[in-house]
């Protein structure tokens, strides 16, 4: 089972997160470029001010982050809580060439928000081996019966 830290780790390695918010009584997913903070176990995202994202958020602070690399076969799930603040200085920090092609105007200018997600928990799917491996993986089991063997997962608290 990986560690908190070894967790994180990995996630850093995602450059798009799927954040899954609850709209009424569906839940809608975006993709969506993270920003992580080491200090304290925090993803960060830019958005538009106002968007169906924020006021989704501001009903219910409770979201969803979905990782997925096909490539390393690795995925992952936070649980947490999502705030919001429109902190120049933090916008500023957070600001690049994708934010800058993404929004109307600069860091200065652009009517964005800083949302701050603080995980209370994670999931992780470690798939190692090829998917070569994984299909006999699967196709031995049906054989001889039992669950397939296709890599680790465990679960990571983060204690909020």
């Amino acid at each position: 089972m990986k560690d908190k830290q070894e967790f994180w780790s990995m996630l850093k390695s995602f450059k798009v997160v799927m954040v899954a918010t609850h709209d009424g009584q569906d839940i809608r997913s975006r993709p969506m470029a993270p920003h992580f903070d080491d200090d304290g176990f925090v993803v960060r995202f830019l958005s538009e001010r106002q968007s169906g994202k924020t006021t989704e958020i501001n009903e219910e602070h409770h979201i969803n982050l979905t990782f997925a690399n096909e490539s390393t076969n690795d995925f992952a799930s936070l649980s947490g809580v999502a705030t919001q603040s429109q902190d120049r200085a933090m916008i500023k920090e957070l600001w690049n060439a994708y934010a800058d092609a993404w929004f109307d105007g600069d860091a200065e200018t652009a009517d964005v928000v800083v949302i701050s997600f603080r995980p209370t928990e994670g999931q992780y799917w470690d798939s190692t081996g090829s998917s070569i491996l994984h299909a006999f993986e699967i196709v031995r089991t049906k054989v001889t019966g039992g669950t397939p063997n296709v890599g680790e997962h465990g679960k990571v608290n983060f204690g909020r």
